[in-house]
């Protein structure tokens, strides 16, 4: 059957058999996440496989740029109050008075 003609389920059946014969480097039949990190450190692009996961450059740059303009502990408290948020923890009115790094900025992500 031509690849156009197959069907889109087992095309990728294809290629999650053939990501794993690549990424398991012990052939037990899983990768790891220490397989996951060799693989990937070899090649950050690699984690684009999966979908868009890295920055444009001018994303980055303008990332930089503002970060260099913040204080050390305004950084510190800033990533500490997104830890809160990712995890579910309770973020009080104190942390949201303190997580806004870049008052009116909003960095676009494409």
């Amino acid at each position: 059957m031509p690849f156009g003609d197959e069907d889109p389920a087992e095309q990728l059946k294809e290629l999650v058999e053939m990501l794993v014969g690549v990424m398991d480097t012990d052939q037990d039949g899983t990768i790891s996440l220490e397989e996951f990190r060799e693989y990937v450190q070899k090649d950050s692009l690699c984690l684009e496989m999966f979908g868009r996961v890295l920055p444009s450059d001018s994303t980055l740059e303008s990332f930089l740029f503002l970060l260099k303009s913040k204080t050390q502990q305004g950084i510190k408290e800033y990533f500490l109050n997104e830890r809160k948020r990712s995890l579910g923890e309770k973020v009080t009115i104190q942390d949201q008075q303190t997580s806004n790094l870049f008052p009116g900025v909003v960095l676009q992500m494409p």
